[in-house]
């Protein structure tokens, strides 16, 4: 196959949403061969993808030293037409090394360090590294403008989703759904929120419940399950903890309302949420909180926004709740469709084999009319 294309990403393969999709997506259109540390998690094969994978089994330094070595063998080795690196600290170091024209720098994210110190020695040496590479790929708008990057030379690689369920949902009831990591999300809100909502509606008859995947560290576990018992919702609310990929059809199928929750901080504000794409492209309605990104998401048509906290969170589900039959799972799909990973990925494939800079049109088609809820 022509068009050989080197993918360099850190993740191990299959562990990163968007690389696995990008790659599944070019193995078409180029001959793939995807670099990675071997984490020591199930490697996950996909056909038409060759997976070099890296021990991680020393210090940091002399890991980093055996994947920059692999990655230059490779292309020395091996003819090599396109590169595309996923960020990592000192990438531009391999960029001097190898002086590969067509070599594309993505960024896929910015600091997340609670410190803001160490978030502006981050996000610094991110744009530092940018300098030498003549073309980037952001996963955002908002991201590239937070690192200061040269927009003329910046192309938008947003998120998206495959669409995890096509069964049209019945809105006669709340069954709300999260998924993801607790690390640092508070989900544990989401629980008092759901506590006052059904304070706030003793006399209702409507059905409610709430189902938890993911996982978390010992801190925010157990502030999940202290709300879950303080509230009494033992029965309302279920924590399932971590769950295969190949049992979670059961809830995007079943369950009619996506919890995006994410804490409403300087530094996640640009980072777009995988999980908003997923719940819409599953035809459910999405309560997200009013970020950046998940304001250019959230429409009349398809949630709502609050921000992050209980009481937030109560009203959303109020005014989810005072008009149910007006939803509609394709009504709600149809929001977010252009969305999808394949056709993402056809606007990265014809960004790489583009030698001219264009600048990326995927989110700016986006319909932006957000509905905000106001605090009483």
């Amino acid at each position: 196959m022509d068009n050989p294309l080197l993918y360099i990403n850190t993740f191990q393969f299959g562990y990163h949403i968007d690389s696995y999709m990008h790659c599944k997506y070019l193995k078409s259109d180029f001959k793939v061969t995807y670099i990675c540390f071997d984490n020591g998690y199930p490697k996950i094969k996909e056909d038409g993808v060759e997976v070099i994978y890296v021990p991680w089994n020393s210090s940091y330094f002399k890991n980093g030293v055996r994947f920059m070595r692999s990655c230059i063998i490779h292309y020395k080795t091996n003819k090599t037409e396109y590169l595309f690196a996923v960020y990592f600290p000192l990438v531009s170091l391999l960029k001097k090394i190898l002086g590969h024209r067509n070599m594309i720098l993505d960024f896929r994210t910015g600091s997340v360090s609670g410190s803001k110190a160490k978030r502006r020695i981050t996000n610094s040496l991110m744009r530092f590294e940018s300098l030498f590479f003549k073309r980037t790929s952001v996963i955002s708008e908002s991201l590239a403008l937070k690192l200061k990057l040269n927009m003329e030379k910046v192309f938008i690689l947003p998120l998206g989703a495959d669409i995890l369920s096509t069964k049209n949902k019945t809105f006669d009831s709340l069954r709300l759904f999260y998924i993801g990591t607790l690390d640092g999300r508070n989900i544990h809100d989401t629980v008092y929120g759901l506590k006052l909502f059904l304070e706030s509606n003793s006399t209702s008859e409507l059905k409610v419940s709430y189902d938890i995947v993911g996982n978390g560290n010992t801190e925010y576990v157990t502030l999940l399950q202290k709300a879950i018992e303080n509230t009494g919702l033992q029965k309302e609310v279920i924590f399932h903890g971590k769950k295969l990929h190949k049992d979670l059809n059961y809830y995007f199928d079943n369950c009619n309302v996506g919890v995006s929750y994410i804490p409403m901080t300087e530094y996640y504000d640009c980072q777009p949420p995988t999980k908003t794409f997923e719940y819409v492209n599953a035809g459910m309605a999405c309560i997200a909180t009013e970020t950046q990104e998940n304001k250019k998401l959230i429409t009349f048509n398809n949630g709502f926004l609050c921000q992050d906290n209980p009481e937030s969170f109560c009203s959303a589900l109020t005014e989810f709740s005072k008009d149910l039959k007006k939803w509609d799972s394709n009504m709600i799909r149809n929001t977010l469709s252009h969305y999808n990973w394949a056709n993402i990925s056809e606007n990265l494939k014809n960004y790489i084999l583009n030698q001219h800079q264009q600048q990326g049109n995927i989110e700016k088609s986006a319909t932006i009319n957000p509905t905000k809820i106001k605090q009483d």
